[in-house]
C-alpha cells in the first residue's frame, strides 16, 4: 500500500473467516449506501443490487491494509425459467460510500472477465492446460490474447464463430493477418 494504489477485492469462500465476518456485519448493521439497477441480458430478467458497508474492527479484517467498506452484490432474476439470487462479496481500501460507483467497478470487471477470461477458459480450455514450464504458458496465454484481439478487431462478437470460420483455413487466416499469399 505504499505506492499509493487502492484496492477492491471479491471475497470467495476460500476466505471463510473474513467472508463469515463479512455476512456478519452486513446481516447487523444497516449499508451506509445502495444502488439498483433492473437489466435485460440474453433473455433474462435482472435485477442487481449493489450495497456498501463500513468495515468493522473485525479480527480477520484486521488482516487488510486500509480495510475501510465492505460491499455487498445481490444478482437476482430468472434463467431458463429458474429463479437464482447469488450473493458477491467485496472488500475494498476506499473510503467511498457511492454504491453507484462500486457497481459501475464491478460491472466493468465482470465485462473484462466475460470477454477475455471467460473465452480464454471455455473455448481455447486455458486452464485445463497441462503446460508446467511458466514462461512457454505466459507465453501461450499471450498468444491466445492476441487471437482474441485479432478477431474482435475484425468484428468477430463470437471467438467461437471465429475460430470455426478459420480453423484450418490457411488462406483465409493469412489474409486475416495481411500476409498475402504467392
Amino acid at each position: 500500500m505504499d505506492s499509493g494504489n487502492e484496492y477492491v477485492i471479491q471475497v470467495k469462500a476460500n476466505q471463510e473467516s473474513l467472508l463469515h465476518e463479512i455476512v456478519d456485519t452486513i446481516g447487523n448493521n444497516p449499508p451506509v449506501d445502495e444502488f439498483m439497477t433492473p437489466e435485460r441480458n440474453k433473455g433474462r430478467q435482472e435485477k442487481r443490487i449493489v450495497r456498501v458497508y463500513n468495515a468493522g474492527p473485525g479480527q480477520y479484517s484486521r488482516d487488510w491494509e486500509k480495510l475501510n467498506r465492505f460491499i455487498h452484490v445481490v444478482n437476482e432474476g430468472i434463467r431458463d425459467k429458474y429463479a437464482y439470487c447469488e450473493n458477491h462479496y467485496y472488500i475494498t481500501s476506499l473510503e467511498l460510500n457511492d454504491a453507484a460507483t462500486f457497481a459501475k467497478g464491478i460491472r466493468g470487471h465482470w465485462s473484462i472477465e466475460n470477454l477475455l477470461h471467460r473465452v480464454k477458459d471455455v473455448e481455447q480450455q486455458e486452464d485445463a492446460s497441462h503446460i508446467i514450464n511458466m514462461n512457454i504458458a505466459s507465453n501461450l496465454s499471450i498468444i491466445k490474447s492476441f487471437v482474441i484481439s485479432l478477431y474482435r478487431i475484425h468484428g468477430h462478437r463470437s471467438i467461437k464463430k471465429a475460430y470455426e470460420r478459420y480453423r484450418n483455413r490457411v488462406e483465409d487466416t493469412c489474409r486475416l493477418i495481411g500476409i498475402k499469399l504467392i
